[in-house]
């Protein structure tokens, strides 16, 4: 048994890939403390993992789906240092006294990376997206190729605070660079390594394990009838789902076509702004995805990482109109790889969405692409894997005191 604590941050797209692995973990005689903020407390609870209420900010600042995304890039560091200064102390006392072995947090919590310095407890990072090192960065793209950050003044609050916190608790300090290109000695990834660009540049720290794909830890009373028609999925995630035009656009494209179609429009969108609906459409704030991808025969998506890794979980090629400077890379990376088609915001209409949906549902060179893909993503492993390398790590890490020394990995870095 192995004593874990898994600190992540306030957003599904990092939550629900957590999700099946921490399951797991408690099967197989694990103990999980579970460090998240209390709207996720029954999911958590679900996998039989103790939760760990914890107000966590950085998630939900980000999540504002009405600030543009270069503004929220120039936020993002001291965001993190104001969550650092809040949390920090509180987290300190709760988790030294669930007396870890292991700690794993996620890529975007950066007060999980303290705390493991500062209890010099061994710790494992997760990502849901691409692993970056000196051969390929998505988050050097982010965060410097963007001009987020050309005043410098939040870069410089960043390596302030951390300076501030490291004096007062006691570890080694970092500039924001090292930061978001560090590396763990093991970093679990959930996408194949066949997915992950620039691949063989990565060595034994990264454990490329697929997507985590179990049956889903919420309640619902959706459900969607077997038919031979095609049916066509259509979601842009939870964040930058704010586009009242597109939605309107899918009813006036697909209205009239031989069609099922389930449209999943978000939280903060007014259903009945769509009028009328055609009697092929499905549609609702929300909709349980894996349960329609088991289903469906295209899918058009944002192309956040989590909906393409499940769609191609399910075999489903996709059609990624990217809203996010992180869906560009993917929608780009799908389309060199012939599992989908990439199409830019700007040119959405009723027409290219039609013709891409029919071009992808009727090419058969992407539908084999997408098989390929398929078998690669689900011999990847997925939630056991994690569950594997996670519980041979702490027992590994248990036999004897850990001395970590992280900053001559930070060398790697291409700044």
């Amino acid at each position: 048994m192995v004593r874990i604590v898994l600190i992540n941050v306030d957003m599904h797209g990092h939550i629900n890939p957590t999700l099946a692995f921490t399951h797991e973990l408690v099967r197989t005689g694990n103990q999980v403390f579970y460090y998240a903020s209390q709207e996720f407390k029954t999911s958590v609870e679900a996998t039989g993992a103790y939760f760990r209420s914890c107000e966590l900010m950085f998630g939900k600042s980000i999540g504002s789906a009405s600030t543009k995304v270069a503004t929220l890039l120039s936020q993002v560091p001291i965001l993190w240092i104001e969550e650092c200064q809040k949390i920090l102390p509180h987290l300190l006392t709760s988790v030294n006294s669930d007396a870890p072995e292991v700690i794993v947090y996620d890529i975007w919590s950066l007060v999980g990376r303290l705390i493991a310095d500062i209890l010099r407890v061994p710790a494992i990072k997760f990502c849901p997206t691409y692993a970056s090192n000196e051969h390929f960065n998505l988050y050097y793209k982010l965060f410097f190729q963007e001009g987020a950050y050309e005043d410098k003044t939040s870069l410089a609050a960043f390596d302030t605070g951390i300076k501030q916190l490291s004096i007062q608790f006691s570890f080694q300090p970092f500039q924001f660079n090292h930061w978001i290109t560090h590396v763990e000695r093991l970093n679990i990834i959930f996408i194949p390594r066949s997915f992950q660009p620039m691949s063989e540049t990565f060595d034994s720290r990264f454990e490329f394990v697929g997507p985590c794909i179990q049956k889903q830890h919420i309640t619902s009373d959706f459900s969607l009838e077997q038919q031979s028609d095609p049916l066509l999925y259509i979601s842009l995630g939870t964040v930058f789902n704010q586009w009242s035009e597109f939605f309107h656009m899918c009813v006036i494209a697909f209205g009239e076509k031989p069609w099922r179609v389930v449209m999943a429009c978000g939280h903060s969108f007014k259903l009945e702004a769509l009028g009328s609906l055609p009697n092929n459409f499905i549609v609702q704030q929300h909709i349980p995805q894996l349960t329609v991808l088991e289903q469906a025969d295209v899918f058009i998506s944002h192309g956040g990482m989590n909906s393409t890794m499940e769609s191609l979980f399910f075999g489903v090629p996709l059609v990624v109109i990217p809203q996010a400077v992180d869906q560009e890379v993917t929608a780009s990376h799908l389309h060199k790889l012939g599992l989908g088609i990439h199409l830019p915001k700007q040119k959405v209409n009723v027409g290219s969405l039609v013709e891409a949906v029919e071009r992808t549902l009727n090419d058969l060179q992407i539908k084999k692409q997408v098989a390929v893909m398929q078998s690669m993503v689900k011999a990847s492993g997925g939630y056991k894997r994690v569950a594997e390398v996670i519980q041979n790590f702490g027992i590994a890490e248990s036999k004897y005191d850990f001395a970590p020394v992280r900053e001559s990995e930070v060398d790697r870095s291409i700044f």
